[in-house]
């Protein structure tokens, strides 16, 4: 089995005028809402063992502090274009590239797209996600090749207030 965490990063501070939306970092919030979802994945011992992210501030912020809890060992993977519009297709490209003695990874991203790639990936998801939400999709076989719209099943889905 394979599986896909999909992640969405922290609460972000707001946007100014001199802050591009780029650039934005983690507010208190969202590194604790990021932390405890990580602890989260620990207790269903549900631990990546590759992160992936875009290269904005606050999704790279939320997968160091993941990375840093969860003691994953390889270094996180920039790619910047999940900090734009994308489609599931290029996703799964991606996935379906992991190399074959990892099971278990973890994407960073935003939304829309981060959503709309659960929504597809995943039998029986149409929840939108909230800041450092995140869902855990299981593929059958041992190939990330296997990793296909509509194959996913849900495994979980939380998100901090669920915890409070």
């Amino acid at each position: 089995m394979k599986t896909v965490i999909l992640f969405r990063h922290g609460n972000a501070e707001n946007t100014d005028y001199e802050t591009c939306d780029f650039d934005r970092n983690l507010t208190n919030r969202g590194k604790d809402d990021s932390l405890m979802m990580a602890q989260e994945l620990r207790k269903r011992n549900t631990i990546p063992q590759f992160i992936i992210h875009s290269g904005a501030n606050r999704a790279a912020q939320t997968a160091e502090i993941i990375r840093a809890e969860l003691n994953v060992e390889h270094p996180c993977r920039i790619i910047p274009w999940l900090y734009t519009s994308y489609t599931t297709s290029e996703l799964t490209e991606v996935i379906n590239t992991m190399n074959k003695e990892l099971d278990c990874i973890l994407i960073v991203g935003h939304n829309p797209s981060i959503t709309d790639s659960a929504i597809r990936l995943c039998r029986d998801f149409r929840v939108s996600f909230p800041t450092a939400g995140n869902i855990t999709i299981a593929f059958e076989g041992n190939s990330w090749m296997n990793v296909e719209p509509s194959k996913g099943n849900l495994v979980a889905f939380d998100y901090p207030k669920r915890q409070k």
